[in-house]
């Protein structure tokens, strides 16, 4: 674990440095296709919050390693609630996670892989 904690200790100044169940930084993922990140469509993005990766309809969301091998990860992630944090029926769904860098990943969700890179400038909007 401190290996890892020195590897990722060189992360870019001003990003959340990765410290969460994946070694990820913390923060807004946006699709590799939308230029500007920061304008991106809700459907584009995806927050990294330390427990979990979920999409804007989806918080209070957890991931469970089911198996892992260098930076690729099977898990389970289970959310809790809607995207205005309103308590809904826990939904599972199983996933593939690549990292690449601290600051990009692939996700394969039902056989549809994406990549997605951390976008600092994001800011969520209303709508």
């Amino acid at each position: 674990m401190l290996l890892l904690a020195a590897f990722l200790g060189s992360a870019r100044p001003g990003l959340v440095a990765a410290k969460g169940i994946f070694p990820l930084n913390e923060g807004v993922y946006v699709h590799q296709d939308v230029k500007p990140c920061n304008q991106a469509p809700l459907a584009d993005v995806m927050s990294y919050d330390g427990k979990a990766i979920f999409g804007a309809h989806d918080s209070k969301c957890d991931a469970r390693i089911l198996s892992s091998k260098d930076f690729t990860y099977k898990i389970d992630v289970t959310c809790r609630g809607a995207g205005n944090g309103a308590p809904v029926v826990p939904s599972h769904q199983l996933e593939t996670l690549t990292r690449i860098t601290a600051n990009e990943f692939t996700l394969i969700v039902v056989g549809q892989k994406s990549v997605y890179f951390l976008c600092p400038g994001f800011a969520t909007r209303g709508g």
